[in-house]
């Protein structure tokens, strides 16, 4: 008895099978034509809706494991560090355990962030990097964003859009103008 037998019952899954075909069909066939009840195709959006989001968290997770492992973060066991670090959302976006550290503590060679960033649940330490940009930067920060001595950034721009609960450390940075709009609970420490 495989999962659509659980989820829809055997009969139901037997009709599903027999519409989508022995290889099982493609995800963009109408299941509303494929002799399937209303019920039945209801609960079968639902069945692929979870599919698709499982395969979009899985892709996701392989991105930042290749990320890691491009600038050498959690040296032996980059597999660990996500795992310890992140959380994958079924929407694709990731959010933070708690502090995102990318700063100068061990990290080397980081020049961008993974896509999907959405919560640093804590301080984000983005400090002494040599990126140029602030793409990627999540939509909210839950305390301090620290980009100190970060001596490639030019431009602040980056920030827009993202809410900073805490402080904004700017110490050391090329970039001289604050952008207007920026959504900060504490201060800008320069």
């Amino acid at each position: 008895e495989g999962f659509l037998d659980k989820l829809m019952g055997p009969e139901e899954a037997a009709a599903y099978r027999e519409a989508m075909g022995e290889e099982g069909g493609s995800s963009t066939t109408d299941v509303s034509s494929a002799g399937l009840t209303p019920e039945q195709s209801a609960r079968l959006k639902v069945v692929q809706d979870r599919e698709r989001s499982r395969e979009l968290v899985e892709q996701r997770k392989r991105e930042y494991l290749a990320w890691a492992v491009e600038f050498n973060r959690g040296d032996d066991d980059p597999q660990a560090w996500i795992d310890g670090t992140f959380t994958f959302n079924p929407d694709g976006t990731v959010d933070t355990k708690g502090d995102l550290i990318l700063g100068s503590m061990g990290v080397k060679g980081l020049t961008r962030l993974p896509k999907g960033l959405n919560r640093v649940n804590g301080n984000f330490y983005f400090n002494h990097n040599k990126f140029t940009s602030l793409e990627g930067l999540p939509s909210e920060i839950q305390n301090d964003l620290n980009l100190q001595d970060s001596d490639g950034l030019g431009s602040l721009e980056g920030l827009l859009g993202t809410k900073i609960k805490g402080n904004l450390i700017l110490r050391g940075i090329p970039a001289t103008t604050i952008p207007e709009g920026i959504d900060l609970g504490g201060k800008v420490v320069v």
